[in-house]
């Protein structure tokens, strides 16, 4: 299992726990909801651009 994967399920966790009505209502719901998607668009960003490296180096070989 690679790390950007591992991490991203981290993050569907805590979106679950969010969504989850004991948690809807906590103080920082908002903000923390926030945090989480910024960083997951910013590893999912990670992840393309490795994967576009890898084609560009397997076509230049």
């Amino acid at each position: 299992m690679n790390v950007p994967r591992f991490i991203l399920m981290i993050i569907n966790l805590f979106n679950y726990l969010l969504v989850n009505p004991l948690f809807k209502y906590g103080h920082h719901h908002y903000h923390l909801r926030k945090f989480l998607n910024i960083f997951g668009q910013i590893i999912l960003i990670d992840q393309c651009k490795f994967n576009l490296w890898k084609l560009v180096i397997k076509n230049s070989l």
